[in-house]
């Protein structure tokens, strides 16, 4: 049988106090509960906490397709050692930069004419001196050049000069700059210019120049620009060579070493093929004691490209192919 007690049951005195004590409690714990504080992480740990998301996310997405896409084409556009696959088509990071297709050699006035509308004397005042060395445009307000070259200066007073652009120093601006420019890392700064008296010819980007290239330094030696008249604007000085070897670094940077000749001062200054497209950065040059012989250095245009596209710049990719390539044997 079901035992059914009345309510008076509970009612009496040994029963009663510890019935009312527990409804006290639970009446407390619900109180309690309802009224608890919430507690919201702040804006900057919730902003964190997504991008860490994002991150891992992009990390799983770039896994997939690098197990998907294993071409050595591919491979090379993802490290940013060619232009887009499709001629034309526009890169991911930034609509405006396209590959173009430059690989017509240019006549030398032609080649002269590109040069001296692009290239630039970099001056980065020190003390009571100045630093100096060679730019070149890639954009019509953007100039590339060596990270050491300004690394010393003043970051508000920064110029330009060339006689093509009236031999009036020209007031620039950092963009971007590298993290350091020890010898066998990459050495790029960008510069950022505005009302240029006149309109220049930016320069194409190319990739790893093939050995025995014809190549071309642009730039202001100092042991040649030094008996010039004008020695705040002097003339550009050219130089002629070819492409001895490319030197494959294991931090993924690629050395060009070349004999076009150059000297303290050619430092940012473009290596061009004779497409007049940019295949390297000249920056170092390795003299031993003892040794008569130097050894001229320039940074490819590949890591140029990795450069520049991480801080989102604009400028036009070429292949470095010039011409139709030699027959092999």
């Amino acid at each position: 049988m079901v035992s059914i007690r009345r309510f008076e049951y509970w009612l009496k005195a040994g029963r009663f106090i510890p019935l009312f004590i527990l409804l006290i409690l639970l009446n407390i714990l619900v109180y309690y509960w309802w009224k608890r504080p919430v507690v919201l992480d702040s804006p900057q740990s919730i902003k964190s906490a997504v991008i860490d998301g994002l991150r891992r996310e992009k990390a799983r997405v770039q896994g997939v397709l690098d197990g998907n896409c294993d071409s050595p084409e591919m491979g090379q556009y993802q490290r940013g050692e060619i232009g887009p696959l499709n001629p034309g088509a526009n890169l991911p990071n930034n609509q405006n930069n396209k590959q173009v297709d430059n690989s017509a050699p240019k006549s030398q006035n032609d080649l002269v004419t590109t040069l001296e509308q692009s290239t630039v004397r970099v001056l980065a005042p020190v003390g009571k001196g100045a630093m100096t060395g060679t730019g070149f445009f890639i954009s019509n307000d953007l100039i590339v050049t060596n990270r050491h070259v300004i690394a010393e200066g003043d970051p508000k007073k920064m110029f330009i000069t060339s006689q093509y652009l009236g031999g009036k120093p020209i007031q620039v601006s950092l963009v971007a700059k590298t993290v350091d420019n020890e010898i066998g890392h990459p050495d790029f700064a960008l510069l950022r210019v505005t009302n240029l008296p006149k309109p220049i010819k930016p320069l194409t980007v190319g990739d790893d120049p093939p050995v025995l290239q014809n190549v071309y330094a642009a730039g202001f030696p100092g042991v040649v620009v030094q008996s010039d008249a004008n020695e705040t604007t002097p003339s550009t000085v050219y130089s002629h060579g070819e492409v001895s070897v490319v030197q494959k670094q294991d931090n993924g940077l690629s050395l060009v070493i070349h004999t076009a000749n150059m000297s303290r001062g050619n430092s940012g200054g473009p290596l061009v093929n004779t497409c007049g497209t940019v295949v390297g950065v000249n920056t170092f040059i390795g003299a031993p004691d003892g040794v008569d012989s130097r050894t001229l250095y320039s940074l490819s245009a590949s890591n140029l490209r990795q450069f520049l596209d991480a801080n989102q710049a604009q400028y036009t990719k070429s292949s470095s192919q010039c011409g139709k390539p030699a027959p092999t044997q």
